[in-house]
């Protein structure tokens, strides 16, 4: 059965159906723990761009004996990714010392030197401020924000009424299409038999006053040969069209005859200048340094395209390089995941945009995040649009709006210090990743804290904060409201934060995060305050899908003994079916009744005790473990 399920798995991966595979593989690991499908797991997150829960798998891959070299290098990604910097940068070092089999000393130096400025940006972050645009994204991927007619033209996954809904096997999601939000936020697809199409659409650029657009497309007639891991496959490229705005609509497109998919490459990521005589965009195509790369070409006079001119060796990496860019002044943006950066695309910027001669330069945090950002488009001089799948958003991919010399727009500010601790010893914990969330705009911030444990955030917003840590080895914090409207500006404000240590194999009383559950007395019913502290297993269990637990039931000491043994398994019993009803697969929970032995007190039968007293027994503990 595990072997099936196993080699159904690596049927949908290699069709890249990876939220299938994801499942399958998990299916697999239950029926028979196994290297491959740990494996099989990791890599489908990671290719879902899922970091958390890859994260989780990744750590027990590399804890097995035979865990494949690249996976520790993945590890080291995902941790980067989830901004646990430290712990990345300890990974690239264990990997740069040992020798591992392929493995860079130069791309591990670059990695460390990385984690090392992605702190530093983090704890100085630039004078940008960046706003998720709640009001059009969704549960779903919606990115590449351009400004449009009073609104914004934007792209989204999202599964809508009207449209056959066709799932893509890669995110379980529905194909990328262009959608309109007006200045009121009403949204609308484009025309879906002309813009849209029965697959993918991607980036578009815009000229100065709009009236020509440059798109890119999937076409599923057209293949190409794609490198994934060590093999070659065929799978769908994209394409560049033309548009223009004419009588209020969007003419037939028409291909570029540089930017065919048929060419055997991937032509995506345009970029008009303003003029309209340069047009920028991303390719795989023959001949570049690697993954993607920026490549260039000049409108003639008869109105055909240039030959595509590569720009060259100072922007373009080993890697991916996507979504060039300028502003009113000339700098050149674009977004790239192999340079010195926070973590998966990071967005650079070429001061004076001569890109031939002069390094680009990391925009910092916070328009970059330990996650994928891209898509840096200027509506006008100081604003604009970028997208990011950072956490705290809406969905995957969302579109972010950008105020430049954001401290002039708000000269006063409240200082947030705080400090975060270990519960049981109160020893600082360093290199702990804070998030706030400012609960007027539903906008989070990141940063780590230093080596005793400390962090601070300027707030420039009357709000109240939602502040949270998290360090691997600790359970996640359900965090703490800090309420600054009463503050008058440049006062400050302390916050103690503590994380409670995962504790495996021992019972484990989670003050402050899981309360121990008390029942009525004879009853196994659990009551709705009783359902909120379970709520907070449930999230941990979400958040360690490596984890699994066993529910353990008391009872106080009157009665019979044979009876409440039989109380303390139904007791433990309701708390695995709610468990189950909110989505935790059985194999992970186990019910156990242990009636009225180990109690809590000397209220041992024929001792008399207060109601409160016994109250105290008729508990329910809960021990984590290993998968």
């Amino acid at each position: 059965m595990a072997q099936y399920s196993l080699k159904e798995a690596d049927r949908e991966f290699e069709k890249f159906n990876f939220s299938i595979a994801a499942k399958r593989y998990e299916k697999a690991y239950v029926s028979k723990p196994s290297t491959p499908a740990v494996e099989g797991m990791a890599k489908s997150y990671l290719q879902m761009r899922n970091f958390q829960l890859a994260e989780s798998w990744y750590s027990k891959l590399v804890a097995m004996k035979d865990a494949p070299a690249d996976s520790y290098i993945s590890y080291a990604e995902v941790l980067k990714n989830n901004g646990k910097y430290a712990e990345a940068r300890k990974q690239y070092q264990y990997l740069r010392d040992n020798h591992f089999p392929g493995v860079d000393v130069a791309d591990m130096n670059r990695m460390i030197r990385s984690c090392d400025s992605a702190v530093f940006w983090m704890n100085n972050p630039s004078d940008i401020q960046v706003r998720n645009l709640s009001a059009i994204n969704s549960e779903y991927a919606d990115w590449g924000g351009v400004s449009f007619s009073g609104g914004l033209l934007f792209l989204s996954d999202r599964l809508e009424r009207g449209f056959d809904n066709k799932k893509y096997g890669w995110t379980g999601n529905g194909y990328t299409r262009l959608y309109f939000a007006d200045a009121g936020n009403a949204i609308k697809p484009l025309d879906t038999d002309n813009i849209n199409g029965a697959f993918h659409t991607g980036l578009v650029a815009l000229n100065a006053d709009a009236s020509e657009m440059v798109l890119s497309k999937t076409d599923n007639s057209v293949l190409r040969e794609y490198k994934f891991g060590d093999r070659q496959i065929n799978t769908v490229g994209f394409s560049l069209y033309d548009s223009r705005f004419v009588n209020g609509k969007w003419s037939r497109i028409t291909p570029l005859s540089f930017g065919a998919a048929t060419k055997g490459y991937s032509v995506g990521d345009p970029f008009l200048t303003s003029d309209g005589k340069f047009l920028y965009f991303s390719s795989d195509m023959p001949g570049g340094y690697g993954g993607t790369d920026i490549y260039q070409v000049e409108r003639l006079s008869d109105g055909s395209w240039s030959t595509p001119r590569n720009l060259g060796p100072k922007i373009n990496t080993k890697g991916q390089e996507r979504c060039p860019a300028f502003d009113e002044k000339g700098n050149f943006y674009f977004a790239s995941d192999n340079l010195i950066g926070m973590g998966g695309l990071d967005i650079y910027v070429v001061p004076g945009g001569n890109f031939w001669k002069d390094a680009p330069v990391n925009m910092g945090y916070p328009v970059n995040s330990p996650e994928d950002d891209f898509a840096f488009r200027f509506k006008d001089a100081t604003t604009g649009f970028l997208s990011s799948n950072r956490q705290g958003g809406k969905g995957n991919d969302d579109v972010y709006s950008f105020q430049m010399n954001a401290s002039a727009m708000t000269p006063s500010f409240i200082k947030l210090n705080g400090k975060v601790v270990n519960k049981t010893t109160l020893a600082p914990i360093a290199n702990a990743v804070v998030t706030i969330t400012d609960s007027s705009r539903n906008e989070r911030r990141q940063i780590s804290t230093d080596n005793d444990g400390l962090f601070s955030f300027r707030l420039d917003t009357i709000s109240t904060y939602r502040v949270k840590a998290e360090k691997t080895g600790y359970l996640r914090d359900y965090g703490t409201s800090v309420d600054i409207s009463t503050l008058e500006s440049r006062d400050s404000v302390f916050v103690l934060v503590k994380l409670d240590s995962i504790l495996l194999n021992q019972p484990q009383r989670l003050f402050g995060q899981i309360e121990n559950i008390y029942f009525d007395y004879d009853k196994w019913d659990l009551k709705p305050e009783m359902k909120l502290e379970v709520d907070k297993l449930v999230n941990i269990l979400r958040e360690e899908p490596t984890l699994k637990v066993e529910i353990s039931a008391y009872t106080d000491s009157r009665g019979k003994a044979s009876y409440n043994m039989k109380l303390s398994q139904k007791r433990a019993q309701s708390v695995v079916n709610y468990l189950i009803e909110k989505g935790i697969t059985e194999d992970r929970l186990e019910a156990k009744g242990y009636g009225e032995t180990n109690l809590v007190n000397g209220c041992k039968d024929g001792v008399p005790c207060t109601e409160v007293e016994h109250l105290r027994n008729r508990r329910v503990e809960f021990t984590l473990f290993k998968r």
